[in-house]
């Protein structure tokens, strides 16, 4: 639903380069250093004016890896950001954020699936019955430039990636719109 880091706050995520998908631009290490608890509270105010969050995804390699630590016990990401916040006594202070690892599928059956979404008639005109299944907001500048960068020919490493991954992660999910006056909870469980 949105972007971040964004670039009109950040700047470009990747930059051309003679890199087939670019080298790094300023946003990789726009807001670096911060703790779990910082990243935490950054989501919350990232997520404060949007009237609730169904659901949150996270890559699955990433957030399964144990981080390792002194109080972490060797704790997933997930693990660490669904633990509440604790006061000096003990106590929670807020809540933890759920998040879901994706759905992994091979890179190229996940592209096929986000290619296909965006694909339509180019002969005929753009009608309800001939359009793309996926649209791209303007706000999100470094998605749809690494959209138009990547080739992955620089691998895991490449530059314009990590938008591209974050877009196949949200495709694999087979996301539904969902009404913000819907009654729902982000706390793990079932219905």
């Amino acid at each position: 639903y949105r972007e971040f880091p964004d670039y009109k706050n950040h700047g470009e995520w990747a930059v051309p380069s003679s890199k087939l998908d670019g080298k790094p631009g300023p946003a990789q290490t726009a807001d670096c250093g911060r703790n779990i608890n910082q990243w935490k509270n950054l989501i919350r105010e990232l997520e404060k004016s949007d009237g609730g969050i169904h659901e949150r995804y996270i890559d699955p390699r990433a957030g399964r890896t144990a981080v390792l630590g002194q109080r972490e016990h060797n704790q997933s990401l997930i693990d660490l950001l669904a633990a509440p916040d604790r006061g000096a006594g003990g106590q929670v202070t807020k809540d933890g954020l759920h998040f879901v690892p994706a759905s992994m599928a091979h890179i190229d059956e996940s592209v096929a699936l986000v290619n296909n979404l965006f694909a339509y008639n180019l002969s005929e005109e753009v009608t309800v019955l001939n359009e793309p299944k996926l649209y791209i907001s303007e706000d999100c500048g470094n998605l749809i430039y690494s959209l138009k960068t990547w080739t992955n020919a620089d691998g895991d490493k490449g530059a314009s990636k990590d938008p591209c991954d974050a877009l196949r992660y949200l495709i694999l999910m087979d996301p539904m719109y969902v009404s913000r006056q819907a009654d729902y909870s982000t706390e793990p469980g079932s219905y």
